[in-house]
């Protein structure tokens, strides 16, 4: 009988660490918007917005690894680069014997990011408003410019 290994659970850090490295790796320069620090303000967009609701730890940590690896495909493609953002996620998932269920979850959540939005469930949301959130707010011409 095969025996899989729970995935710890500080498997958002590990996965920060993976993520930042893989931009640092791959990212090209003339990238001033689909970066790291982008990436980070969807987090952050993503837990703020995520305490408006009750979420479990599952679908927290679900989030917060979704908007880990929402982007990372763009350094392959812009065009569809949820795609391939998928597959870096999956890749990471399964190496961290992340469990099929959860994974569907992270997925669902990768292409809740895809314009134009169309989430299916609450995380979804959450996620593709996070992934918006800077239109909401002072410095959207700034971020925008660089988009």
């Amino acid at each position: 009988m095969e025996t899989t290994q729970s995935p710890p659970q500080n498997l958002a850090i590990v996965a920060e660490k993976y993520v930042k490295q893989y931009f640092r790796d791959h990212i090209d320069e003339k990238y001033f918007y689909h970066n790291f620090q982008h990436t980070c303000d969807v987090i952050e967009a993503a837990r703020r917005l995520g305490t408006g609701y009750t979420l479990s730890l599952t679908d927290t940590e679900a989030l917060i690894l979704a908007a880990w690896f929402h982007d990372t495909g763009f350094i392959e493609r812009s065009q569809n680069h949820e795609d391939a953002s998928i597959e870096i996620a999956k890749k990471f998932l399964s190496e961290h014997n992340y469990s099929n269920e959860k994974t569907e979850k992270i997925i669902g959540c990768i292409n809740a990011t895809r314009y134009p939005q169309s989430p299916k469930n609450i995380l979804e949301e959450i996620i593709a408003d996070a992934d918006l959130f800077h239109i909401g707010t002072k410095d959207y011409n700034g971020r925008s410019d660089l988009l």
